[in-house]
Order: C-alpha cells, then structure tokens, then sequence
C-alpha cells in the first residue's frame, strides 16, 4: 500500500523542457516525462519541488520532512558531506537527491530536538561519459509516516547489487 513519489529536478524540469522548446514537437501531448515513463501505469505520483514552489510559494512537505531535488538549496556539486551542507543551509528535515550519494546528517539543538537531512542514491549509471569518474552509489529510500507528523526514513544502498 505504499505511495511512491517520482522527484523530478533539473533534469526533468529544467532541460527536458528546453529540450522540447528547440524543437518542432514542443506541446504534442504525451511528451511529458510522466506520460514517457508511464507513471501512471505504475500508480507513480510525479512532484516537482521547484514546480510546487512556483504554483503555491511554498516547498514540498509531508508532516515534517521537506522534499527536494536538491539542487533548490544551490550547495556545491564538489561538497564532503552533501548532507552536512544543505542542513546548513536549510536548518530541517529534508530529504533529497540530486548529489547521486548516500549521507545523512543529524543535528541536535540546545533544546534537544533532532532535526536531520537525508541525501539518497541514484538508479542511474554510475559511470556516465559526461562524469565517468565521480563517487556516487545505487540506493532509494523508504520513508514511514505517522499521523503526528513525524517519519522514518530509511536511506537504503545498493552495492554489487544487494539493498543494504
């Protein structure tokens, strides 16, 4: 009975759209990224966090997680520790991808609240021609939500092909 949530981000959003703008077939329908990858024939729900922004002002949120891509906090490509640096920038519960690594980072405030910032693999080819050396993994996560807002999330890896 799970939801599974499609993020798109600058790839989906920005240059697919620019892609089809140089082109003849620019609004023939079924042409959008989830009419190409069939979401709907897999109960896929697509979100675009830089979408929601612009129709609502304001980002994704389920109870007390953010969702991203993960490029909107504009953290460097280059970063140690993704997770670190956009919970600096953020200050909350975020989760993302974007960055084609696994990390997490927590962060306790004087108050003892706990807020934390998940970056999750990718399920693409992890030696692309554009960036065959690079230092990203396979992974998903899972996330669990409770009526009261809070969540659990599971930052899975895939490594040689095993879910750890």
């Amino acid at each position: 009975h799970a939801e599974i949530v499609f993020e798109g981000g600058n790839h989906v959003s920005g240059r697919w759209e620019k892609y089809l703008s140089g082109t003849n077939i620019k609004g023939v329908e079924g042409l959008g990224i989830d009419d190409i990858l069939s979401l709907d024939e897999f109960n896929i729900k697509y979100v675009c966090a830089s979408e929601e922004v612009r129709l609502s002002g304001q980002f994704p949120k389920i109870g007390k997680l953010y969702h991203l891509h993960g490029d909107e906090p504009k953290v460097t490509y280059s970063s140690v520790n993704v997770a670190r640096n956009v919970f600096m920038r953020l200050r909350h519960n975020t989760i993302f991808g974007h960055f084609h690594k696994s990390q997490e980072y927590y962060a306790r405030d004087i108050s003892g609240d706990v807020m934390a910032c998940w970056s999750v693999g990718c399920l693409c080819d992890l030696n692309p021609a554009f960036r065959p050396i690079n230092d990203w993994n396979h992974g998903f996560a899972i996330v669990y939500y409770y009526e009261d807002g809070t969540f659990t999330v599971e930052n899975k890896k895939i490594i040689d092909g095993y879910v750890i």
